[in-house]
C-alpha cells in the first residue's frame, strides 16, 4: 500500500473489497475533480467554453496555439491548473527548430520532429517545467503545480522524472535536457 501511494496513487483498497466502499471512493474523487475543475475555471476568469478550447502559450507562440498569446495572456494556465498548457505545432510555428514542443491537445512532446506520448502526470510535469524552463524549479512547486499539494514524497517525483528522461533523452542516465539540481530541484534546459 504504501508502494502504490508513494509512486502518485491517491488512494488504496484493499481486497476483498466491497462494492459499497469502491463506490463512496469513486464519489469522493469525481467530487474532487469537478471542485478543482470549477476553481480552476473560476481562477482564469473563462467559462465552460474557454477550458474546452484548449488556449495555447506565448510563451510557445506559433500557429499551432488554439489561441496564441492572448489565450494565454487572459489566463489560459497549465494543464496541471485545469487549462490547456502549451501548445504548439512545429509546422509554422516559431518553434519549428526547437529541440521540444508540447502539445496538450495530445498530450505529448515533439522533439525534433518526434512525437513522444506522455502519460497525464508525466506531462503536467514536463509542461510545469517547460514554463519555467532554464530556471530552476524547486521540488515543493513541482508538487504543488503537478500535485496539487506538497504531502507527495521525493520518490514519486524521481520515477516521473526518470519516465520522462527515459522517454526525452538520449542517454537517461547522463541527461542534458532535465537537469538535478540536488537538494533543489530540476531544471529543463533547451
Amino acid at each position: 500500500m504504501l508502494a502504490a501511494l508513494t509512486i502518485g496513487g491517491d488512494d488504496y483498497i484493499k481486497k476483498p473489497y466491497s462494492l459499497s466502499v469502491l463506490l463512496a471512493k469513486v464519489k469522493v474523487n469525481l467530487k474532487r475533480v469537478a471542485e478543482l475543475r470549477a476553481a480552476g475555471l473560476a481562477a482564469d476568469g473563462r467559462g465552460p467554453e474557454g477550458y474546452a478550447a484548449g488556449a495555447g502559450s506565448a510563451a510557445n507562440g506559433g500557429a499551432g496555439n488554439a489561441a496564441g498569446a492572448a489565450g494565454y495572456a487572459a489566463g489560459a494556465g497549465s494543464v496541471a491548473n485545469g487549462g490547456a498548457g502549451n501548445t504548439g505545432d512545429l509546422a509554422g510555428s516559431a518553434n519549428a527548430g526547437a529541440a521540444l514542443a508540447l502539445d496538450a491537445a495530445t498530450m505529448s512532446a515533439v522533439r525534433f520532429g518526434r512525437k513522444i506520448p506522455l502519460k497525464a502526470k508525466e506531462f503536467a510535469l514536463l509542461n510545469c517545467l517547460y514554463e519555467h524552463r532554464n530556471t530552476i524549479v524547486t521540488k515543493e512547486v513541482l508538487f504543488t503545480e503537478v500535485w496539487g499539494d506538497t504531502f507527495y514524497s521525493d520518490g514519486t517525483l524521481n520515477v516521473h522524472i526518470r519516465k520522462l528522461r527515459e522517454k526525452l533523452e538520449d542517454d537517461s542516465n547522463a541527461p542534458k535536457m532535465i537537469k538535478t539540481v540536488w537538494g533543489t530541484g530540476y531544471i529543463l534546459e533547451i
